[in-house]
């Protein structure tokens, strides 16, 4: 009762505003009040998907598999599956699958994680989760040191400029501490209609550790990965003070579609080599490099009664 009162003020606004705005001809008040009441409808659909169940199904591909701008070499594309469900008070529980073409496995890499995810403010967001990685044998690529992941990000939520800040905690046989912060701008592109919305995002990406006990050089054990010999590397090393890893420039195109999002992007990567990494013996930390990425997103909302039946 309340929503229908209040869309009829909404609605009663809206036209007195149009009939009293002077200079505007009738198909300009027609204007104003539609796009008024779209903005009124697709606010009453953000508000019914916050307070909906939320199970989300993403598949994506890389062109270019990396981690913290590093390819250690080994040149590969990837495949991941992610599967989340979302309460709506925030919080959700994720499962992650990667396949890597460099490496025998059915999954290079499994994550499972739990999380939450509130608004502080009408436009800032915090997100915190754990999760815990389940690496296949030959996973060399992500460090075998590092098994549970704790991050906690900020995240800005206006209309154009965006930023998120995030921390992340690494441990295991070993320990990082990284931060990562990213801004973007939204450029809206005409034809957007009821069920279907377009934009293009430029963004900018920095990641740097805080602190370090991890990636060290200097071991000369060797192991065999798909009939290649790599170093092991398990030289500890303790960061002194913060490190720029990787700067990444992103374009991407996003697709919604009724419950559907598809994203392709173009990721262009420059990494920074660490007082320890000798650039000499790691081409991959000369020079930047570009590599594609496609993500197809699928999210279904839904309410559960108190009975438990969904509807």
């Amino acid at each position: 009762m309340r929503a229908i009162l209040f869309s009829v003020f909404v609605f009663w606004y809206c036209l007195s505003f149009a009939q009293n705005e002077p200079g505007t001809t009738m198909q300009q008040r027609a204007d104003i009040i539609q796009d008024s009441l779209d903005q009124l409808q697709q606010d009453s659909i953000n508000m019914a998907h916050k307070n909906s169940h939320l199970i989300s199904f993403e598949a994506a591909y890389v062109s270019k598999v990396v981690y913290r701008g590093r390819d250690f070499g080994l040149k590969q594309y990837g495949f991941n599956t992610s599967l989340v469900y979302k309460t709506p008070v925030g919080i959700y529980v994720n499962l992650n699958n990667y396949k890597w073409s460099g490496i025998n496995t059915p999954f290079a890499k499994t994550d499972l994680g739990i999380g939450i995810e509130k608004d502080l403010t009408p436009h800032l967001n915090l997100n915190v989760s754990y999760e815990r990685w389940f690496l296949a044998k030959d996973s060399f690529f992500v460090g075998l040191s590092f098994k549970n992941m704790i991050q906690a990000a900020l995240s800005t939520n206006y209309e154009k400029l965006n930023g998120e800040l995030g921390v992340y905690y690494l441990w295991g046989k070993e320990n990082a501490l990284l931060i990562q912060a990213q801004i973007d701008y939204t450029i809206d592109l005409p034809g957007t209609g009821k069920n279907f919305y377009w934009n293009i995002k430029p963004a900018l990406l920095v990641e740097g550790y805080a602190g370090d006990k991890s990636v060290g050089y200097g071991d000369t054990t060797r192991y065999i990965v798909n009939n290649i010999p790599y170093r092991d590397y398990k030289t500890k090393h303790v960061l002194q003070s913060p490190d720029i890893v990787n700067y990444e420039a992103m374009l991407g195109l996003n697709i919604e579609f009724k419950n559907f999002v598809i994203t392709p992007l173009y990721h262009y990567n420059y990494p920074i080599a660490l007082r320890y990494e000798d650039p000499l013996l790691s081409p991959y930390l000369i020079g930047g490099y570009s590599y594609f990425s496609l993500n197809i997103l699928y999210n279904l909302y839904f309410a559960i009664q108190n009975n438990g039946n969904r509807k």
